[in-house]
This record gives structure tokens, sequence and C-alpha cells, in this order.
């Protein structure tokens, strides 16, 4: 059973909902008392509860990552509910008509986030969209630049530098209802009926990263990771299309990068060459 009574992301407020509200997955029972009642009844035994720290504990015992799991997870229950789905498919169509490649960028603001997963970070800080793309991708000829981000300046002030500096077409979503972006506390006290609506905008917005080209996102956020988990295990996308623009950069491929940078340093072009006497060799079938 998942208890999500606390979850904000829901379309009314009677309880019932929450994550079945956007996914329809048959194997996910939402909590209740009544619910873990029957559980008792027909089980003999009470539902036995576990946080964040009691699933990780689980996870280093079964020996796996959570990249695996969350790769699996995902596979499992990303089935959208209709109307949530037909967010998605108004985002999709819209994809479908732009240029490729397509270069999706999770654009942040600069205040302090509650929400982020290491504290001694902040929104933007150490964040460079534009240089970690350049640098990473040089040889990319970016055609549609996707700006998604849920802080209005902070997505303004990224257009202008990303399409003069790689002369692609800029797209923006539809924004966020809060100018200066998310906030747990005033999120929850909005009605239902505009958090669904966000919510399901917020599904459409991860779908787009997460079948873009190439992705630069932050992981000092909890959302890249959800998406760059989508990217690998639903679409199969090239885990080298994705690049952490933290100071971190924790991506999965970048230690590969690093390599490879550190041997290009050792041995830049034009500094290798023959000894006298040396042959070429070519490998034939006899």
């Amino acid at each position: 059973m998942v208890d999500h009574t606390t979850f904000p992301y829901r379309c009314d407020d009677t309880g019932k909902g929450g994550f079945s509200d956007f996914w329809n997955h048959t194997g996910v029972i939402p909590w209740s008392k009544d619910a873990e009642e029957r559980h008792k009844k027909r089980t003999g035994s009470a539902c036995k509860r576990l946080d964040f720290l009691a699933v990780d504990h689980q996870v280093a015992l079964l020996g796996a990552t959570w990249d695996e799991l969350d790769s699996v997870a995902l596979r499992r229950i990303w089935h959208l509910q209709p109307d949530t789905q037909a967010e998605v498919d108004l985002a999709l169509k819209e994809m479908h008509r732009m240029a490729r490649p397509i270069v999706a960028f999770h654009v942040r603001g600069d205040g302090k986030d509650d929400n982020l997963l290491f504290d001694e970070s902040s929104q933007g800080k150490g964040e460079d969209m534009l240089g970690t793309f350049q640098r990473t991708f040089p040889d990319v000829q970016a055609r549609t630049c996707m700006l998604i981000g849920d802080d209005h300046a902070a997505v303004d002030r990224a257009e202008e530098p990303i399409k003069q500096a790689l002369g692609c077409h800029i797209y923006k979503r539809k924004m966020f209802y809060r100018e200066e972006g998310f906030n747990a506390d005033d999120f929850v006290q909005q009605s239902s009926e505009l958090r669904c609506k966000q919510t399901r905008l917020l599904i459409a917005d991860m779908e787009l990263m997460a079948r873009a080209d190439y992705l630069v996102a932050s992981l000092d956020h909890d959302l890249p990771y959800i998406v760059q988990a989508m990217r690998f295990g639903l679409y199969r996308k090239d885990r080298r299309t994705f690049v952490d623009a933290s100071e971190k950069h924790r991506d999965w491929y970048e230690s590969i990068r690093s390599m490879f940078r550190a041997d290009a340093e050792k041995h830049p072009p034009g500094a290798r060459k023959k000894s006298p006497g040396s042959k070429t060799h070519r490998m034939g079938s006899g």
C-alpha cells in the first residue's frame, strides 16, 4: 500500500486519489484505515511501515542500485490516466513539429529551494547550462532549444544567451501559475483544481525532457533524477545524451568523459609522432 494522504499533488480534497489521480496502475493500492484493517483481518498481521531510510536500507540489502530499481519501477507504474495522457499528448504534438536535434534545458531560479537534495547547494549556484552543453556536446548543432522551468524570470534570462550562442529556435512551455516558481507552502494552499492542472502540466514537462534528444539539468534537484531514469528506463536514450550542470557533474557518463579528457590533456593532437622505421600495419583476411 502507498500512503499518499499528505501527497499535495491531487485532483480532489477528499483524501482519496493522489497518485491514482495521474497514474493508472492497479498494483499501487492506496492506504486507508479501512484498507489496513481489511489487510489485518485477512492476513492476521498489521502493515509494516517503511519510510525512505528503511526503503534505502532494503535496497542496500538487495545489492541493487537506485538506478536499476528506478528503471524497473518506472516501467511498471508509468501508465497515465486518460486526462493526464491527453495533456502529455498535446505537448508531444508540439514536439513532433520541432526541428531536431532538440536540446532541453531544465532552468531553475536563483532563490533558495527547500526541496534540494544537497543542503550546501542553492538554485543556480554553479549551474552553467549553456557552458555545460557547449563543453559536453561541442559538435551538436541544436536546432530547437526547449526551456523548461517554473521561475518565469529565470527562463526569460536564459532565452537570449542560449539563442545567441546556439542559433536555435527557442521553445518555452506554459508558464507556472506562480511567477517566482514552486513553493511547497503556497502550493498546498491552492485549490485542488489548480494543483491538479499544474501537476498534469508538470508530468507533460517531464515527458518532453525525457524524450528530447539531449537534456541539460542539475542533479542538485530531485526532478532531473526522475527524468533521467525515464530517459534510460522508458525511452532507452543513450546515457551520453544527459549531462548534469551542477558543480559536481554527477551524471552517469561523466566519469568516462573525464577519462578521455585526461588522456587528451596528456597526449594533445600532434604530440604523438611515429618513431623512425615504424610501419603502419593493416589487418587483413590473409
